[in-house]
């Protein structure tokens, strides 16, 4: 059972749309799901509690179109009594037809692996400790059956599909930040003769992996689509994981096997020298872009399925991190979905989790839209971030838009300014990166008037808003000429044309 404590500590961290409407949004969670408060009171041991397996009512009145569980499909150890349909259908079950989803497949559990040596400076800091593994696999042939069984449950076309399959599942992951944790521990050099035999044995292995995964998944769903492993932003040290590890893989593929490219980025608002946090993922994805391009995968899509960033004062190994308001978080929240949008980006999921984990004292703890209520601090569980109400604002005013094409109107002196069609209707996103409000003229407006709502509601925290509607500054500007003149604050704006 120890297997499955570990399992549910990583599950606890993590007016309703019409069915299928948020589907068509690019706007995605790690996860969405909303577990117990205390989920040791359900027994985390009795797969029919239903209260175990949480729920996605914030998800749905948020917008998400997107769902990346928190648990990865994989087969439960032999002497825990449980099935792998058992789990896995307690999950999907749950994902509302308003959402995709996107799975993650396991690999390491197949895998000759070891569980790494955490440093006790980091074991309350983060939830996430891969296994060192090369990915080769124990038993291919059972690996091999095993996701073609696992994709025929979920694919949706009536044939050996999960009894009451109502959102089939059309993208699956193979694994998720690779290559992982070297042998030779967190602070080894790359260098050390036994981490570049582990790196070179995991580029073939996972090659391999990736193309018997791909074909597996195909001849059970040729219109399921393969993602590769999320591909985790290292700083300074990115465009070397980039080039030898995923550049390693995907070279060996030859513009096969894999439709989707994930790259996942977190950052603290102010990231230092004045370059704010989220802007770092624009470079990182003209990198990636360019080399998959130049091998061979031209036509693959990139995806951000991770990105973040904390509300409140998490600490790292170094101590207490800067504290973020819920204003910042907010803000920070309208950037990190918008902007990766603007250059190409096809979808964004915010992670981790749509309620802050409990389980982490580091910044992956304090990331959620809701408070888990840990801290004698904070708010109660249940309570509501500001972050909450402006993701929300986001998908009601932006769902329905033509989103391959949007247009850049200004990204200088501070401002970003971007042009959405939805409909027949335009609307700009904007946003202000200087310390104080500045002026900004729009053009090519038809109506007499527009309508200025700013993003983040007025309120200094999300406890205190008691209506949705009304929790924003919504303001008229008159439109002369066609043009018309706004300020920017430290609120991202949105702003449409007022339809009479």
């Amino acid at each position: 059972m120890f297997h499955f404590v570990i399992l549910f500590v990583l599950l606890f961290c993590v007016g309703t749309p019409a069915s299928g409407e948020n589907k068509d949004n690019p706007f995605g969670f790690h996860t969405g799901n909303a577990f117990p408060e205390d989920i040791k009171a359900h027994n985390p041991g009795n797969l029919k509690d239903p209260a175990i397996w949480g729920n996605y009512q914030y998800a749905q009145d948020i917008g998400v179109g997107w769902e990346r569980p928190a648990l990865y499909a994989s087969i439960p150890p032999a002497d825990s009594g449980w099935t792998w349909p058992q789990l896995t259908d307690a999950i999907y079950a749950t994902i509302p037809n308003s959402m995709n989803i996107l799975t993650n497949i396991d690999v390491r559990s197949f895998a000759y692996s070891r569980a790494p040596e955490i440093p006790e400076e980091v074991r309350n800091i983060t939830t996430y400790y891969p296994r060192i593994s090369s990915l080769k696999l124990i038993d291919e042939k059972r690996y091999v059956q095993f996701v073609r069984d696992l994709v025929e449950r979920y694919d949706g076309d009536g044939l050996r599909d999960m009894p009451g399959l109502k959102n089939p599942v059309k993208y699956w992951q193979i694994d998720n930040e690779l290559p992982g944790i070297p042998p030779q521990g967190l602070n080894s050099l790359p260098t050390d003769p036994v981490n570049e035999r582990w790196l070179n044995n995991t580029i073939k292995n996972y090659a391999r992996v990736l193309r018997i995964s791909s074909e597996a998944i195909k001849s059970a769903d040729p219109q399921a689509k393969v993602v590769i492993a999320g591909m985790a932003d290292m700083g300074p040290a990115t465009p070397a994981v980039f080039y030898k590890f995923y550049g390693g893989v995907l070279k060996q593929l030859r513009g096969r096997y894999v439709d989707i490219f994930d790259y996942h980025f977190y950052a603290n608002v102010h990231a230092g020298d004045g370059i704010q946090g989220w802007r770092v993922v624009k470079d990182a994805y003209a990198m990636v872009r360019q080399g998959l391009d130049s091998m061979g995968f031209q036509n693959m899509e990139v995806w951000i399925t991770e990105t973040g960033t904390y509300s409140g004062r998490p600490r790292d190994m170094k101590g207490d991190l800067p504290v973020q308001t819920e204003r910042e978080q907010a803000a920070d929240l309208v950037k990190r979905m918008i902007y990766p949008l603007t250059f190409g980006v096809k979808k964004v999921f915010w992670a981790w989790g749509i309620v802050d984990c409990a389980v982490s004292e580091g910044p992956d703890g304090h990331t959620g839209l809701i408070y888990d209520g840990r801290d004698p601090y904070t708010p109660s569980y249940g309570v509501k971030k500001l972050a909450y109400y402006s993701f929300k604002k986001l998908v009601d005013t932006l769902q329905g838009s033509d989103w391959n094409h949007i247009q850049v109107i200004q990204e200088n002196e501070g401002v970003y300014l971007y042009k959405f069609t939805r409909g027949s209707q335009p609307v700009w996103v904007a946003w202000n990166e200087n310390n104080t409000p500045v002026e900004v003229t729009l053009s090519g407006i038809d109506k007499d008037k527009i309508i200025v709502t700013k993003v983040v509601p007025s309120d200094e925290t999300g406890r205190h808003i008691q209506d949705y509607p009304t929790a924003f500054d919504i303001q008229e500007a008159d439109v002369t000429d066609g043009r018309a003149t706004l300020f920017l604050d430290d609120s991202p704006a949105l702003i449409e044309e007022q339809v009479l």
